[in-house]
């Protein structure tokens, strides 16, 4: 019997479709991008912060991934890029409302799967990134166990993570899962895209209601557009149901210090104690959990399966690569014009200090959002995946 390759993509925070558990697999608006942008622009529901609201209810679970039955965007052209490179079927990974509280590993969820393997398939990913990334690693670990349940043909294994979708997959392979999984040997490779693996300090700005997405976003957005979202924004990381809001696993590990002092002598870490300003105590847990997680990856102590990292670089805007606190003013950003992809800096998505060799291309002047649509990117992807000319 022939084997088949297995290539899934994990999309990033917001990157996948948050559905009402009542309407079913594809209902024709999920929440989550539709409503949700409709109410914080004033389009369907006056107040931002109801917009907020509708992404704490249990009625939600991810539907697929965002984009992904679009013609032309960046996870589908990725998709496709691959699914013709490698004779492939494209499919979506989805799975009804689940509890975070109730995944086990050998849980039998129904995933949306062809029922017999017949050529390598490119899975779409699609997991609430609202929950914590460790929760979602599970949600992985799960897929690969009913992909081996299902199929006894399954080939080599690739991951390609766009930004936290390279966290899910890291926190997976490196906390999460172990060489007793099922699949587990059979996965080759890493690729991350724009991945922030020393963390994003833009994150930062979320979790303290200070952020600015014009000055990092370009004119995508009416400046009324904008303030609204960042209230929605700010709003949903302050009053997440989770345990852990994925927002605080993409700050800076423990590690990294870059918030500076008003007089510019001393440099702190979002977890020092000894910050000037303490952030809100109602996040503790959050930041106890976040630091918890990053301080493991950071060590990538049981992973011996290669990573390649992607960055890009935006000629247009600026990349938030720290932070200034002064009395007067509070917290600011240091913004850095070429030094990232407008949402994370070269040197966290390139992983320095990683233990095992790791291969990165400068992609010049792409965006964090174009990142999976690019075409230069989609061939170095082709080439690490074994389907370059």
């Amino acid at each position: 019997m022939s084997s088949y390759n297995i290539y899934i993509i994990l999309p990033g925070t917001t990157g996948s479709t948050l559905v009402d558990g009542l309407a079913g697999y594809n209902p024709k608006y999920p929440t989550w991008p539709d409503l949700v942008y409709e109410a914080a622009t004033n389009q369907y529901i006056p107040d931002p912060k109801a917009a907020a609201s509708m992404l704490e209810t249990s009625l939600l679970y991810a539907g697929i991934v965002c984009g992904w039955n679009t013609s032309g965007s960046g996870y589908a052209s990725l998709a496709a890029a691959i699914s013709a490179a490698a004779g492939a079927t494209p499919v979506s990974a989805e799975a009804p409302f689940i509890d975070p509280t109730t995944i086990t590993a050998t849980a039998k969820y129904p995933w949306e799967l062809p029922s017999s393997l017949t050529t390598a398939l490119v899975i779409g990913f699609a997991y609430d990134w609202r929950q914590d990334n460790t929760t979602s690693a599970k949600m992985l670990q799960n897929l690969l166990y009913n992909i081996n349940r299902l199929y006894d043909n399954v080939g080599q294994v690739f991951l390609i993570g766009h930004s936290m979708g390279g966290i899910v997959a890291r926190t997976y392979l490196e906390v999460v899962g172990s060489a007793s999984d099922p699949l587990y040997a059979n996965i080759t490779n890493l690729i991350t895209l724009g991945t922030p693996h020393l963390g994003a300090q833009l994150a930062f700005d979320a979790v303290i209601d200070n952020l600015d997405i014009t000055k990092y976003m370009g004119p995508i957005l009416t400046p009324q557009q904008a303030d609204d979202i960042e209230i929605m924004a700010n709003d949903f990381v302050d009053n997440t149901k989770y345990p852990s809001d994925s927002t605080y696993e993409l700050l800076p590990p423990p590690s990294v210090q870059f918030i500076t002092d008003e007089d510019n002598s001393t440099l702190y870490s979002v977890f020092d104690q000894n910050l000037p300003m303490t952030i809100n105590d109602e996040n503790a847990d959050d930041l106890t959990s976040a630091q918890t997680l990053l301080t493991e990856l950071l060590n990538r102590s049981n992973s011996s399966i290669p990573y390649y990292c992607i960055y890009g670089v935006s000629s247009a805007y600026p990349t938030c690569t720290g932070i200034t606190y002064t009395s007067l003013n509070g917290f600011s950003d240091v913004a850095t014009a070429n030094g990232g992809d407008q949402i994370v800096p070269t040197s966290s998505a390139q992983f320095q200090g990683a233990k095992n060799v790791v291969s990165w291309q400068a992609q010049g002047s792409v965006n964090h959002m174009q990142l999976p649509g690019n075409s230069s990117v989609q061939t170095q992807v082709l080439t690490w995946l074994g389907l370059g000319s």
